[in-house]
Protein backbone atom coordinates (compact mmCIF):
# COMPACT_ATOMS: atom_id res chain seq x y z
CA UNK A 1 0.00 0.00 0.00
CA UNK A 2 1.70 3.22 -1.23
CA UNK A 3 0.20 4.86 1.77
CA UNK A 4 2.06 3.20 4.25
CA UNK A 5 5.17 3.21 2.56
CA UNK A 6 6.55 6.47 4.96
CA UNK A 7 6.23 3.63 7.90
CA UNK A 8 9.13 1.68 6.38
CA UNK A 9 11.89 4.84 6.94
CA UNK A 10 10.25 5.40 11.28
CA UNK A 11 12.89 5.91 13.40
CA UNK A 12 12.44 4.14 17.37
CA UNK A 13 12.35 6.05 19.83
CA UNK A 14 11.97 5.70 23.96
CA UNK A 15 8.80 6.72 25.15
CA UNK A 16 9.01 10.26 27.91
CA UNK A 17 9.22 8.33 30.84
CA UNK A 18 10.63 5.13 30.17
CA UNK A 19 14.16 7.53 28.57
CA UNK A 20 14.19 9.11 32.51
CA UNK A 21 15.83 5.92 33.26
CA UNK A 22 18.89 5.97 30.61
CA UNK A 23 21.60 8.23 30.54
CA UNK A 24 21.56 11.44 30.06
CA UNK A 25 23.36 10.61 26.26
CA UNK A 26 21.15 8.16 25.42
CA UNK A 27 18.20 10.29 26.55
CA UNK A 28 19.23 13.21 24.04
CA UNK A 29 19.74 11.16 20.60
CA UNK A 30 16.37 8.73 21.37
CA UNK A 31 14.12 10.24 24.27
CA UNK A 32 10.44 10.90 21.94
CA UNK A 33 10.94 14.46 23.51
CA UNK A 34 14.22 15.07 21.20
CA UNK A 35 13.33 13.67 17.78
CA UNK A 36 11.58 15.25 14.93
CA UNK A 37 8.18 14.37 14.06
CA UNK A 38 6.85 12.59 17.49
CA UNK A 39 5.06 15.21 18.58
CA UNK A 40 3.64 15.51 22.00
CA UNK A 41 3.16 11.73 22.72
CA UNK A 42 4.73 10.17 25.32
CA UNK A 43 5.23 7.10 23.69
CA UNK A 44 2.53 5.27 25.93
CA UNK A 45 -0.98 5.60 24.06
CA UNK A 46 -1.10 1.61 23.57
CA UNK A 47 -1.10 1.08 27.07
CA UNK A 48 -4.53 2.94 27.17
CA UNK A 49 -6.12 -0.05 24.58
CA UNK A 50 -4.43 -2.31 26.87
CA UNK A 51 -5.68 -1.11 29.96
CA UNK A 52 -8.95 -0.89 28.14
CA UNK A 53 -8.87 -4.60 27.71
CA UNK A 54 -7.46 -5.80 31.06
CA UNK A 55 -10.95 -5.32 32.71
CA UNK A 56 -11.55 -8.70 30.46
CA UNK A 57 -8.79 -10.75 32.01
CA UNK A 58 -10.55 -12.45 34.91
CA UNK A 59 -13.39 -13.26 32.76
CA UNK A 60 -11.49 -14.57 29.85
CA UNK A 61 -9.21 -16.58 31.60
CA UNK A 62 -11.88 -19.09 32.24
CA UNK A 63 -13.83 -19.02 28.71
CA UNK A 64 -12.37 -21.20 25.67
CA UNK A 65 -10.20 -19.89 23.02
CA UNK A 66 -13.12 -18.78 20.78
CA UNK A 67 -15.68 -17.07 22.92
CA UNK A 68 -12.39 -15.14 24.34
CA UNK A 69 -11.30 -14.15 20.70
CA UNK A 70 -15.04 -13.16 20.31
CA UNK A 71 -15.10 -11.31 23.78
CA UNK A 72 -12.11 -9.54 23.27
CA UNK A 73 -13.00 -8.77 19.41
CA UNK A 74 -16.50 -6.83 20.85
CA UNK A 75 -14.34 -5.11 23.64
CA UNK A 76 -12.10 -3.73 20.80
CA UNK A 77 -15.16 -2.77 18.59
CA UNK A 78 -16.22 -0.99 21.41
CA UNK A 79 -13.00 0.82 21.89
CA UNK A 80 -13.13 2.13 17.96
CA UNK A 81 -16.96 3.26 18.30
CA UNK A 82 -16.49 5.15 21.39
CA UNK A 83 -13.22 6.82 19.91
CA UNK A 84 -15.26 7.52 16.45
CA UNK A 85 -18.01 8.97 18.43
CA UNK A 86 -16.18 11.10 21.12
CA UNK A 87 -13.07 11.89 18.37
CA UNK A 88 -14.24 15.64 17.51
CA UNK A 89 -14.52 16.68 21.19
CA UNK A 90 -10.84 15.05 21.84
CA UNK A 91 -9.30 16.59 18.72
CA UNK A 92 -10.77 20.14 19.58
CA UNK A 93 -9.57 19.53 23.82
CA UNK A 94 -6.35 18.35 22.22
CA UNK A 95 -5.66 21.41 20.27
CA UNK A 96 -6.71 24.12 22.95
CA UNK A 97 -4.54 22.20 25.36
CA UNK A 98 -1.62 22.12 22.67
CA UNK A 99 -2.09 25.65 21.62
CA UNK A 100 -1.86 26.64 25.69
CA UNK A 101 1.28 24.78 26.37
CA UNK A 102 2.92 26.28 23.03
CA UNK A 103 2.50 29.60 24.01
CA UNK A 104 4.09 28.48 28.05
CA UNK A 105 6.84 26.72 26.13
CA UNK A 106 7.43 29.58 23.74
CA UNK A 107 7.50 32.32 26.81
CA UNK A 108 9.83 29.63 28.77
CA UNK A 109 12.24 29.24 26.02
CA UNK A 110 12.36 33.08 25.25
CA UNK A 111 13.20 33.65 29.55
CA UNK A 112 15.88 30.70 29.25
CA UNK A 113 17.74 32.18 26.38
CA UNK A 114 17.37 35.32 28.23
CA UNK A 115 18.71 33.83 31.27
CA UNK A 116 21.68 32.30 29.65
CA UNK A 117 22.22 34.81 27.21
CA UNK A 118 22.03 33.10 24.00
CA UNK A 119 21.24 35.13 21.33
CA UNK A 120 18.26 34.06 19.30
CA UNK A 121 20.73 33.11 16.41
CA UNK A 122 23.11 31.23 18.50
CA UNK A 123 19.92 29.10 19.26
CA UNK A 124 20.27 26.32 16.40
CA UNK A 125 24.09 26.13 17.16
CA UNK A 126 23.80 25.50 21.23
CA UNK A 127 21.30 22.90 20.25
CA UNK A 128 23.56 20.97 17.50
CA UNK A 129 26.02 21.49 19.80
CA UNK A 130 24.28 19.48 22.12
CA UNK A 131 23.52 16.58 19.40
CA UNK A 132 26.73 17.04 18.89
CA UNK A 133 27.92 16.14 22.43
CA UNK A 134 25.67 13.20 23.23
CA UNK A 135 27.01 11.30 19.87
CA UNK A 136 30.13 11.35 20.61
CA UNK A 137 31.41 8.77 22.83
CA UNK A 138 34.29 10.06 25.31
CA UNK A 139 34.68 7.11 27.61
CA UNK A 140 37.86 7.99 29.66
CA UNK A 141 38.21 4.53 30.68
CA UNK A 142 38.23 5.57 34.47
CA UNK A 143 36.62 2.22 36.28
CA UNK A 144 35.16 4.37 39.19
CA UNK A 145 33.56 6.84 36.75
CA UNK A 146 32.19 4.50 35.17
CA UNK A 147 31.07 2.25 38.32
CA UNK A 148 28.85 5.37 39.57
CA UNK A 149 27.48 5.65 36.08
CA UNK A 150 26.47 2.04 36.52
CA UNK A 151 25.02 2.42 39.88
CA UNK A 152 23.11 5.33 38.99
CA UNK A 153 21.56 3.62 35.93
CA UNK A 154 20.90 0.42 37.73
CA UNK A 155 19.51 2.89 40.66
CA UNK A 156 16.54 4.63 38.06
CA UNK A 157 16.05 1.60 36.25
CA UNK A 158 14.86 -0.04 39.24
CA UNK A 159 13.27 2.75 40.65
CA UNK A 160 10.92 2.89 37.29
CA UNK A 161 10.05 -0.80 37.37
CA UNK A 162 9.53 -1.39 40.75
CA UNK A 163 5.27 -1.26 40.71
CA UNK A 164 5.65 -2.46 36.89
CA UNK A 165 7.22 -5.69 37.43
CA UNK A 166 5.81 -6.83 41.35
CA UNK A 167 2.21 -6.91 42.48
CA UNK A 168 3.32 -7.92 46.02
CA UNK A 169 3.66 -5.77 49.16
CA UNK A 170 6.63 -8.28 50.15
CA UNK A 171 8.48 -8.45 47.49
CA UNK A 172 8.60 -4.59 46.65
CA UNK A 173 9.59 -4.50 50.47
CA UNK A 174 12.63 -6.77 49.80
CA UNK A 175 13.54 -4.61 46.57
CA UNK A 176 13.39 -1.64 48.47
CA UNK A 177 15.73 -2.68 50.80
CA UNK A 178 18.26 -3.32 48.01
CA UNK A 179 17.45 -0.22 46.23
CA UNK A 180 18.64 1.26 49.93
CA UNK A 181 22.06 -1.23 49.70
CA UNK A 182 22.70 0.18 46.13
CA UNK A 183 22.06 3.89 47.81
CA UNK A 184 24.56 3.81 50.19
CA UNK A 185 27.07 2.03 47.47
CA UNK A 186 26.63 4.68 45.40
CA UNK A 187 26.79 7.74 47.75
CA UNK A 188 29.78 5.63 49.26
CA UNK A 189 31.81 5.79 45.55
CA UNK A 190 30.91 9.79 45.19
CA UNK A 191 32.48 10.61 47.97
CA UNK A 192 35.84 8.54 47.28
CA UNK A 193 35.68 10.04 43.92
CA UNK A 194 35.09 13.29 45.36
CA UNK A 195 38.14 12.70 47.56
CA UNK A 196 41.34 15.13 46.28
CA UNK A 197 38.66 16.49 43.28
CA UNK A 198 38.59 20.52 42.78
CA UNK A 199 35.50 21.82 43.88
CA UNK A 200 34.22 22.40 40.53
CA UNK A 201 34.71 18.92 39.52
CA UNK A 202 32.74 17.22 42.37
CA UNK A 203 29.91 15.55 42.18
CA UNK A 204 26.98 17.07 43.83
CA UNK A 205 25.53 14.99 46.29
CA UNK A 206 22.62 16.60 46.86
CA UNK A 207 21.63 16.41 43.13
CA UNK A 208 21.91 12.85 42.51
CA UNK A 209 19.99 12.20 45.90
CA UNK A 210 17.26 15.12 43.91
CA UNK A 211 17.25 12.98 40.57
CA UNK A 212 16.85 9.53 42.96
CA UNK A 213 13.68 10.84 44.84
CA UNK A 214 10.50 10.07 43.96
CA UNK A 215 8.82 12.76 45.65
CA UNK A 216 10.84 15.15 43.01
CA UNK A 217 10.76 14.29 39.41
CA UNK A 218 12.39 16.55 37.00
CA UNK A 219 13.07 16.70 33.66
CA UNK A 220 17.20 18.00 34.24
CA UNK A 221 19.32 15.93 33.43
CA UNK A 222 22.40 14.53 35.16
CA UNK A 223 25.44 15.56 33.52
CA UNK A 224 28.96 13.90 35.20
CA UNK A 225 31.63 16.32 35.83
CA UNK A 226 33.80 13.63 33.46
CA UNK A 227 31.43 14.48 30.69
CA UNK A 228 31.86 18.12 30.36
CA UNK A 229 34.83 19.02 28.46
CA UNK A 230 36.97 21.79 30.14
CA UNK A 231 38.25 23.59 26.75
CA UNK A 232 34.37 24.57 26.14
CA UNK A 233 33.44 28.07 25.52
CA UNK A 234 29.99 27.34 26.97
CA UNK A 235 29.13 25.26 29.56
CA UNK A 236 27.20 22.38 28.44
CA UNK A 237 24.53 22.46 31.21
CA UNK A 238 23.37 25.77 29.88
CA UNK A 239 23.58 24.21 26.61
CA UNK A 240 21.70 21.56 27.42
CA UNK A 241 18.90 23.76 29.00
CA UNK A 242 18.66 25.70 25.69
CA UNK A 243 18.15 22.41 24.09
CA UNK A 244 15.46 21.05 25.92
CA UNK A 245 13.50 24.30 25.95
CA UNK A 246 13.78 24.40 21.89
CA UNK A 247 12.86 20.41 22.01
CA UNK A 248 9.33 21.07 23.94
CA UNK A 249 8.84 24.11 21.58
CA UNK A 250 9.44 22.40 18.61
CA UNK A 251 7.14 19.20 19.99
CA UNK A 252 4.99 21.13 20.06
CA UNK A 253 3.98 23.06 16.96
CA UNK A 254 4.71 19.47 15.65
CA UNK A 255 1.87 18.64 17.45
CA UNK A 256 -0.27 21.37 16.51
CA UNK A 257 0.39 20.54 12.90
CA UNK A 258 -0.55 16.46 13.29
CA UNK A 259 -3.82 17.67 15.11
CA UNK A 260 -4.84 20.04 12.32
CA UNK A 261 -4.58 17.07 9.80
CA UNK A 262 -6.53 14.25 12.21
CA UNK A 263 -8.73 17.53 12.19
CA UNK A 264 -8.62 17.70 8.71
CA UNK A 265 -9.34 13.83 7.97
CA UNK A 266 -11.84 13.63 10.77
CA UNK A 267 -13.91 16.12 8.93
CA UNK A 268 -13.36 14.34 5.23
CA UNK A 269 -14.61 11.41 7.18
CA UNK A 270 -17.72 12.82 8.41
CA UNK A 271 -19.05 14.56 5.02
CA UNK A 272 -18.29 10.81 3.56
CA UNK A 273 -20.43 9.41 6.34
CA UNK A 274 -23.35 12.34 5.74
CA UNK A 275 -22.99 11.66 1.45
CA UNK A 276 -23.71 8.24 2.33
CA UNK A 277 -26.59 9.09 4.72
CA UNK A 278 -28.26 11.28 1.99
CA UNK A 279 -27.88 8.19 -0.46
CA UNK A 280 -29.84 5.60 1.59
CA UNK A 281 -32.72 8.56 2.60
CA UNK A 282 -33.32 8.84 -1.26
CA UNK A 283 -33.03 5.39 -2.10
CA UNK A 284 -35.48 4.52 0.74
CA UNK A 285 -37.68 7.51 -0.24
CA UNK A 286 -37.81 6.00 -4.19
CA UNK A 287 -39.55 3.12 -2.69
CA UNK A 288 -35.81 1.23 -3.08
CA UNK A 289 -34.65 -1.69 -0.66
CA UNK A 290 -32.05 -0.81 1.32
CA UNK A 291 -29.50 -3.90 3.76
CA UNK A 292 -30.33 -1.54 6.57
CA UNK A 293 -32.55 -2.90 9.52
CA UNK A 294 -36.51 -2.22 9.72
CA UNK A 295 -35.58 0.15 12.75
CA UNK A 296 -32.41 2.30 11.14
CA UNK A 297 -34.95 2.80 7.79
CA UNK A 298 -37.97 3.89 10.15
CA UNK A 299 -35.15 6.73 11.68
CA UNK A 300 -34.77 7.65 7.99
CA UNK A 301 -38.17 8.12 6.98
Amino acid sequence: MPELRPLLSMQPFLSVMHAKAHSTKCEIVWSGRNLEGAGSTAGEEVEMVNSFLSRCAITTKYMTKSARNDMLTVHAMGWNRRKQENLHVVLAKRYVKTITMLEGETQKMKDTCEELGCPEDKVQQWVNDVRDWATNDNTSGDNQSLQIEKLFLGLCQKKAFLYRQTDSNKIRQLRRKRLRQEKTKLLAAIRQYNTGQPPETEIQEEEVERRLSAEQQTTDSLIWPWEVQSDESVSILAQKKVFDAYMGKRRLVEERAIIVREMRQHCLYLRSQADKIRMQMQHVSCGGHSDMTQEGERWIS
